[in-house]
């Protein structure tokens, strides 16, 4: 890990200003990603089929028959069965989430590496249990 990234996460008012803004990021993008698959999913035949397959498979309280359900849709998506037009879009979706996932675990892998860093050291200069081991 870079010494002048750990020395500025090592700030505290740094190191919540990157968490929360990790947060912020996890929200927004998946939201953005939920975004484009519901306006671009109703957009041809196949596509209509396909949420209407998925209306009649909703998740019910058995685990089991909503992961066989799940999985036989996603065969049939990448099977072609509902056209290319929905495998795109899930495909797309599929990868944003994958890159997003993978972002957010380095993001968070850093702020938390940094934070045990810190701990090693004696902790956040500025927390009261600081200040009250001190007294």
């Amino acid at each position: 890990m870079p010494e002048p990234l750990v020395e500025h996460l090592s700030i505290r008012s740094n190191w919540l200003f990157y968490s929360n803004v990790g947060f912020a990021i996890a929200g927004v993008v998946i939201l953005l990603i939920s975004w484009y698959y519901h306006t671009r999913i109703g957009k041809s035949m196949g596509a209509r089929r396909l949420k209407a397959d998925q209306a009649r498979h909703r998740p019910s309280g058995n685990a089991a028959a909503n992961f066989s359900n799940a999985r036989s849709m996603w065969s049939m998506i990448q099977g072609g069965k509902y056209g290319q037009h929905p495998k795109k879009i899930i495909n797309n979706c599929v990868k944003a989430i994958v890159v997003w996932l993978a972002f957010l675990f380095i993001w968070f892998g850093t702020l938390l590496y940094v934070e045990e860093q810190v701990k090693a050291k004696g902790g956040w200069p500025e927390t009261e249990a600081n200040e009250d081991a001190e007294k």
